[in-house]
C-alpha cells in the first residue's frame, strides 16, 4: 500500500475438478498455484484495475518475485517484456463481476461476512471467526466514485460495465448494511447468505438461462456445504435481517416473499423500488467538485523584437501552473491542455474582451477540425493546438512525482496591432484515447500586441 493506493495479490490453488485432494500441490509448504491475479485500487478516487495470469499457464511459483504489469517504467524493457509473458492480454475473466462492491475486496462489510456468523457464545464453532453482533460502518457507500481503468480492460466489457447497476432492497431488510449489485455479489453471494435459492418472478428468455445457469451453481455450492453449517447449530443461511450476525434459533430468515422482491431487484427485473443507479461512475473531468485539480497562474507575455529587427509579429509566451491531484498520486499523468488562439482588433477604447469573442468550448475541444501540422489544426475561426502537457515532459516518459502544481509554457506568434485571445481547455483522458473528459471552467486570457506603426 502507498497513500491511497492499495494492490492485491491473488493466488490461488485449483484444479480441472476443483476438488481438494492428498497431492501435495494442496500444501502450505508448496509454493505452486494455478491461477494468479492482481488488483490495484485507489481508495480515494475508486479507480479500480484488474490483470489475470496467462490462461494458457497451468503452474505459478509465489516463491519467486512478480514482474509488475507494464514493467516498473518506460524504460524498463526486459520487465515489460517479461510481463507481456505473464499477464493475460485478452482479459478472459470478468474480474469486475464479483469485485464490484465499491472496493476490491469480495468479502467486506459492503456485502458479505460468510465467515463472521455466530449463534451462541458457548459454541466454539460458531465464534471462532466472529464479530460478535458488530456489523462495521460501510467505508464506502453505494453512491462513492467506482471506476475500473485500463484501455483493454474497459474495452472488452465495456457493454457490461455500462449496465452494472447497485440495487436497493424495497423490503428495507439488506441495504442499509450491504451494497449489492446486479452482478455477481447480488445473483450468487447474497443468494448465499440469505439461503435462498436465485429467482426472477416473470423472467426473459435470456434471463432465463442466466438463471438456470446460476441455480445450477447454486446447487453446486449447497452440495458442497457441510453437514454443520446446513444443520440446526450451523451458520446457514449467514446474514438474517436486523439482527447483524447474530443467528440464533429465534432471529428470523429472510422470508421468501421478500427474497422474491430483493431478487428481482438483482436480476434486473425490478421496478422503481430497486432504486437503480449506476454502479460505476464516469471519469471525472478536471477540476469538477471534490476532483481535486485546478488550473491557476495564467498569462501572457510580449517578448520584444530581437535587437535591430523589425517584425510584424511578437513573441506571445503563454504559461500557466496545473496542479492534478486526483486520487492522490503523485505519478497521475492523465491532463493535456488544449489551446485555442483566435484574433481580433484591439478597440480604441481599449476595453477587455467579451467571452463572447473569445475561442469557443467546442472550438478548444476540437470537436470539428481540419488538421494542419501535428497537433496544430483549424478549429473554424481559431487555431488549435491540442494536448499540451508540462514542462520538461517528453512522450513515453515517466513523469517526475509531483503533488505541486506542475508549470506549462507554450510560444505563439502575435500580430502586431492586433489582439490574440486564448481559451485554455484542460482534459482527462480516460483510460481510453476515443474518449476525454473536458473542464467546464472558463480559462481566458487575452493580449494586446503594441508595435508602433508597422512600414
Amino acid at each position: 500500500m502507498r497513500g491511497n493506493v492499495e494492490w492485491l495479490f491473488l493466488c490461488r490453488k485449483s484444479n480441472i475438478s476443483q476438488e481438494v485432494s492428498t497431492d501435495p500441490y494442496w500444501t502450505r509448504s508448496d509454493p505452486r498455484f494455478s491461477v494468479f491475479g492482481s488488483i490495484g485500487f485507489n481508495r480515494k478516487s475508486g479507480e479500480i484495475v484488474f490483470f489475470d495470469g496467462r490462461k494458457d499457464w497451468s503452474e505459478f511459483d509465489w516463491s519467486k518475485p512478480f514482474v509488475p504489469p507494464g514493467g516498473r517504467n518506460y524504460s524498463d524493457e526486459v520487465g515489460r517484456a517479461a510481463a507481456k509473458k505473464i499477464y493475460d492480454p485478452t482479459f478472459q475473466i470478468s474480474c469486475h463481476a464479483c469485485h464490484d462492491n465499491k472496493s476490491p475486496y469480495v468479502i467486506d462489510p459492503h456485502i458479505a461476512q460468510s465467515r463472521v456468523g455466530f449463534r451462541s457464545a458457548g459454541d466454539s464453532r460458531s465464534t471462532t471467526f466472529s464479530l460478535g453482533d458488530f456489523l462495521p460502518r460501510r467505508p464506502r457507500l453505494p453512491g462513492a466514485p467506482f471506476r475500473v481503468v485500463g484501455s483493454g480492460y474497459t474495452g472488452t466489457y465495456r457493454n457490461e460495465l455500462s449496465q452494472a447497476r447497485t440495487v436497493e432492497d424495497p423490503t428495507g431488510n439488506c441495504t442499509s448494511c450491504h451494497t449489492l449489485t446486479t452482478q455477481v455479489t447480488g445473483r450468487r453471494f447474497a443468494a448465499d447468505a440469505a439461503g435462498h435459492e436465485p429467482t426472477v418472478t416473470l423472467p426473459t428468455w435470456v434471463q432465463l438461462l442466466e438463471l438456470h445457469e446460476e441455480q445450477i451453481v447454486y446447487a453446486e455450492i449447497a452440495a458442497h456445504r457441510t453437514d454443520w453449517a446446513v444443520g440446526s447449530g450451523g451458520i446457514h443461511p449467514w446474514m438474517l435481517p436486523g439482527s447483524g450476525n447474530e443467528l440464533s434459533s429465534g432471529t428470523p430468515r429472510l422470508s421468501s416473499e421478500d427474497w422474491r422482491k430483493l431478487s428481482d431487484c438483482l436480476w434486473g427485473a425490478g421496478g422503481s423500488g430497486c432504486g437503480y443507479r449506476p454502479l460505476y461512475t464516469r471519469c471525472p473531468a478536471p477540476e469538477a467538485e471534490d476532483e481535486g485539480s485546478s488550473l491557476a497562474d495564467a498569462e501572457i507575455h510580449v517578448l520584444p523584437p530581437p535587437p535591430g529587427e523589425e517584425m510584424k509579429t511578437r513573441l506571445l509566451r503563454v504559461s500557466w501552473t496545473f496542479r492534478n491531484s486526483y486520487g492522490g498520486v503523485p505519478e497521475r499523468d492523465d491532463i493535456r491542455i488544449n489551446v485555442a488562439v483566435s484574433a481580433g482588433a484591439i478597440p480604441a477604447t481599449g476595453d477587455p474582451p467579451q467571452s463572447g469573442e473569445y475561442p469557443s468550448i467546442e472550438q478548444a475541444k476540437g470537436t470539428s477540425i481540419e488538421a494542419i501540422s501535428g497537433p496544430v489544426s483549424s478549429a473554424g475561426s481559431s487555431l488549435l493546438i491540442e494536448n499540451v502537457s508540462f514542462g520538461g515532459h517528453t512522450k513515453w516518459s515517466d513523469p517526475t512525482p509531483s503533488m505541486s502544481p506542475r508549470s506549462f509554457q507554450i510560444d505563439l506568434p502575435g500580430e502586431c496591432n492586433r489582439r490574440t485571445l486564448i481559451r485554455l481547455m484542460p482534459k482527462r483522458f480516460c483510460f481510453d484515447q476515443s474518449q476525454a473528459a473536458f473542464s467546464e471552467a472558463d480559462h481566458l486570457i487575452y493580449a494586446d500586441v503594441q508595435c508602433g506603426e508597422l512600414r
